[in-house]
């Protein structure tokens, strides 16, 4: 089974497990962009509702990791603090909007506010490739300061 399916049936899985407590899971990372190798690991972006369980991480990584069964990273995020109009958009959060493979958001929001973040990131970024393959992002122009959404 490919990665992308198999991201899919751990997202169903989570989903099961802890219900309206999930709002969006987003696949991102080498996997997300096609350049993974069998030591790469599995990246998680998910978004939570009313989910304040000191464990919630560990929660989450349990759900997804017995699906995978090798190392996972989960990025996670109250929706009350990603959808919000005074957003600070950091390198963490563009390098996942730009990447990502969207695998649950019932209410679309997740879709729409990755695709601002990628329209101002295009208009305003230029982004590069490491030699260590990491990815980072330059100002196209010498008089950037900020990206607004």
């Amino acid at each position: 089974m490919r990665v992308v399916e198999l991201a899919h049936e751990a997202s169903r899985r989570l989903i099961e497990a802890l219900g309206d407590r999930i709002a969006a899971i987003a696949l991102f990372g080498s996997w997300a962009r096609g350049e993974a190798s069998s030591r790469s690991d599995v990246d998680f972006f998910v978004v939570v509702r009313n989910f304040n369980d000191r464990d919630r991480r560990f929660k989450i990584y349990h759900h997804l990791y017995n699906v995978f069964k090798c190392d996972v990273t989960i990025v996670d995020i109250d929706e009350s603090s990603l959808f919000r109009d005074d957003l600070i958009i950091t390198p963490i959060l563009l390098n996942i909007a730009y990447d990502s493979i969207i695998l649950y958001d019932p209410s679309g929001k997740l879709n729409e506010l990755f695709k601002r973040i990628r329209k101002a990131a295009e208009n305003n970024l230029e982004r590069y490739k490491t030699k260590n393959s990491k990815y980072g992002w330059k100002p196209k122009s010498k008089y950037f300061t900020t990206i607004t959404v």
